[in-house]
């Protein structure tokens, strides 16, 4: 008897899934994509499609991170209630910021690496145009005379 109750919940829980990622913009690939960049389940889409479909049980890390992704709570994916949209934009507003450090994480050491390369070429004599034609000039005109 709890084997039936347990797959009926497994089902509406996929049941459920299926409906907020649909509803959040999200592809199967991009649920799974989600949840490895989340350091959690490595699902493919097709391990999400089963699971959708109540042919594959969720662990519960699993379940909890699918109901954060998609910005509400296990226990509301199950029950069918739908997520608050206050907490949709806390959700979206802590993805975004998260974003944006890691973004200017990235800047910074961009920034840091160009100015290395910049103190790097002030140390070194600039050639100027006038040198960089002279010298292609001459060196056409060395192949040229190899090819004699």
């Amino acid at each position: 008897m709890q084997d039936l109750e347990s797959d009926a919940i497994e089902r509406r829980y996929g049941e459920r899934v299926r409906e907020l990622r649909r509803a959040a913009g999200l592809s199967q690939a991009g649920l799974a994509d989600a949840l490895g960049a989340a350091g959690g389940a490595r699902l493919d889409p097709s391990g999400i499609a089963r699971l959708e479909r109540g042919q594959r049980r969720v662990a519960l890390g699993e379940a909890v991170l699918i109901a954060r992704i998609l910005a509400t709570t296990v226990d509301d994916i199950i029950e069918g209630r739908s997520p608050a949209p206050a907490q949709v934009n806390r959700t979206e507003l802590a993805a975004a910021a998260q974003e944006l450090a890691a973004m200017q994480s990235r800047l910074a050491a961009m920034l840091d690496r160009l100015g290395g390369v910049r103190s790097r070429l002030a140390r070194v004599d600039p050639l100027t145009e006038q040198d960089i034609a002279e010298a292609t000039a001459q060196a056409a005109a060395d192949a040229e005379q190899d090819e004699d």
